[in-house]
């Protein structure tokens, strides 16, 4: 089962769960005849609109029609004029509640996949600039996000691996092509250029605050910092180095292990994974290093698998 149906069926469960809490909300009104619990019952009308706001609106619409005519029914030989007065009242009270919601939840939706795409255009076109870097930043992700999967990360830390792993290079932007694609050794010079990467990300990114909250902007200055604290561009060691920049190092060193680059090809999964495995501890992270190699070798066409 994917991740969107398991979003889909917790989505069911939870809209299941609210109706039932609107039966009794409705059912304690009756016995009890008192209005203490009409605010409760909009509230849950809100989440219901909340949860559902993937359906259409008649499905909406036949939801609130469901519990307004199960209220009716709860009571029973009262229903007079007056009492279907005032239940059309609510319905329309309800209905907008829960109408307001789901616009909200959708709008939501859609700013947030249109900053998906916006990111995923721009990681692309850093990645174009160097025909052997193409697919970098995405590639990249992909495995960082496997990474934080086996972590067991909740969903808003995995998605902000995925839109820091598309970012992490950012940076190169400042950098002049001419040393980005030079098939030959670096100088020292053109080394500390390239080095210089981290912060130019970093200040490109700064100003924008969901970046600095999220720790995407903790990824992109520190996914070259070593674990041993021999890294760039500050030399922190150990657990100093966020959490999701030490995922990012071992996604990025991989794939640019395992990818055609200007100065070499690419270099096979087992000296990539013994590469990995000799770096423990100095240039990686240990635990993370062994969680990604553990996912490695449970499939020889790892490889495959995350670039099909």
């Amino acid at each position: 089962m994917n991740i969107k149906d398991n979003f889909k069926n917790s989505t069911y469960n939870l809209g299941g769960l609210l109706s039932l809490l609107v039966g009794l909300v409705l059912l304690f009104d009756h016995l009890y005849n008192e209005f203490t619990f009409v605010s409760l019952y909009v509230v849950i009308m809100i989440l219901i609109g909340l949860a559902f706001s993937h359906k259409s609106n008649w499905f909406l619409i036949s939801i609130c029609l469901s519990i307004e005519l199960g209220g009716i029914l709860i009571n029973g030989e009262d229903i007079t004029i007056d009492y279907i007065d005032e239940a059309l009242f609510f319905f329309i009270i309800d209905s907008t509640a829960m109408f307001i919601s789901a616009y909200n939840a959708r709008r939501f939706t859609v700013v947030k996949k249109h900053r998906e795409e916006i990111v995923l255009s721009l990681a692309k076109a850093l990645d174009a600039r160097d025909a052997y870097t193409a697919k970098h930043s995405v590639n990249v992700a992909k495995y960082a996000v496997i990474i934080a999967q086996e972590l067991k990360m909740r969903k808003e830390q995995i998605e902000t691996i995925y839109v820091g792993g598309l970012l992490h290079d950012i940076g190169k932007i400042g950098v002049p092509e001419e040393i980005l694609m030079k098939a030959s050794r670096l100088t020292d010079q053109e080394f500390t250029r390239i080095k210089q990467h981290p912060l130019i990300g970093f200040e490109t990114l700064k100003h924008i605050k969901s970046f600095e909250r999220n720790g995407v902007l903790d990824i992109v200055l520190y996914h070259h910092e070593r674990y041993d604290g021999k890294g760039y561009p500050e030399g922190l060691k150990g657990d100093k180095i966020p959490v999701f920049a030490r995922i990012m190092a071992i996604a990025d060193s991989f794939d640019a292990m395992t990818s055609q680059r200007a100065y070499r090809g690419p270099k096979d999964l087992s000296y990539a994974m013994n590469e990995i495995h000799r770096n423990k501890g100095t240039q990686f992270d240990p635990k993370i290093a062994d969680i990604f190699l553990k996912v490695i070798a449970k499939d020889a066409g790892f490889l495959q698998i995350v670039n099909d």
